[in-house]
């Protein structure tokens, strides 16, 4: 637990103070006021999902000690991804509007 907080600590207290920073200067990035939940979101998500998959394949992301293992990792990650936005797609297209 201790190197996981050392790995990915100052990088999640990073992006807590960039997330602070956006949400307070949107006008900075060039962000309007109603674009900046749905990018912090994303932002966020991302490193998340990075880390999840870094612990998933046992650091092979950071490490990149085992490039086969984490291929695999971020090949079936993709998969995954697509899978859900084709799904996102279809059931978008057969709501009501």
């Amino acid at each position: 637990m201790q190197d996981e907080i050392t790995r990915y600590g100052p990088t999640a207290l990073a992006m807590v103070a960039v997330s602070i920073l956006v949400a307070k200067y949107p006008g900075y990035l060039g962000l309007s006021r109603e674009r900046v939940r749905s990018s912090l979101l994303i932002f966020n998500a991302a490193f998340v999902l990075f880390v999840a998959l870094d612990l998933v394949s046992d650091r092979a992301l950071t490490s990149m000690t085992d490039i086969p293992k984490a291929m695999s990792v971020l090949l079936i990650a993709v998969a995954v991804l697509l899978i859900a936005n084709v799904i996102y797609l279809v059931v978008r297209r057969r709501a009501p509007r």
